[in-house]
Parts: C-alpha cells; sequence; structure tokens
C-alpha cells in the first residue's frame, strides 16, 4: 500500500491548479467552476491510480478530495484537501 501522506499530498499539489487552470476558462467573479471540479476529480483520479491504490481508496479519495475542494468557500482548500485524501485513502486502501 502507498504512503497516504503522499497521496494527500500530490492530489493537493497537481489537481488544485489543474481545477484552477481548467476554471479560468468559465470563470464567474468569486466563485468556483463546475469544470474546474470536473478537472480537479479526473487529476485525482489519475494521481491516485498511478500511485496504486486500490479501486475502493481511488474513488473514495477522489469524492472527498474534490467535494472539499468544491464546498472549501473562503477556507484554504489546501488545508483541507491534502489531509482528508491522505485519511480517506488510508482507512479505505
Amino acid at each position: 500500500m502507498p504512503p497516504g501522506p503522499a497521496a494527500g499530498i500530490l492530489v493537493a499539489a497537481l489537481a488544485d491548479p489543474a481545477a484552477s487552470l481548467a476554471g479560468t476558462w468559465h470563470r464567474q467573479p468569486g466563485r468556483k467552476t463546475w469544470i474546474g471540479s470536473v478537472a480537479h476529480a479526473g487529476t485525482a483520479l489519475v494521481v491516485l491510480a498511478a500511485l496504486g491504490w486500490t479501486p475502493t481508496a481511488i474513488v473514495a479519495g477522489t469524492v472527498v478530495a474534490t467535494t472539499l475542494e468544491r464546498i472549501s468557500g473562503h477556507v484554504d482548500d489546501n488545508l483541507l484537501v491534502a489531509p482528508a485524501t491522505a485519511l480517506t485513502v488510508w482507512l479505505v486502501g
């Protein structure tokens, strides 16, 4: 089983910029976009699969990471996504 912290850090480090980049195409001032969330989910899925997590851990980690990124509001989503993803894949994986 790959280390959970690596999963959380890599998902936060790669999926958040992907979401930001994709979201700039359909930006609404002060709002997160669905296209950004789809990019975040796709990137998280690829990262977790590349790290060798089980299919259940990949899906659970992707759902948790993308949901937290989407609903984080004014809180820095990187403070939520990395530890929650790491914990999720570790518990489920």
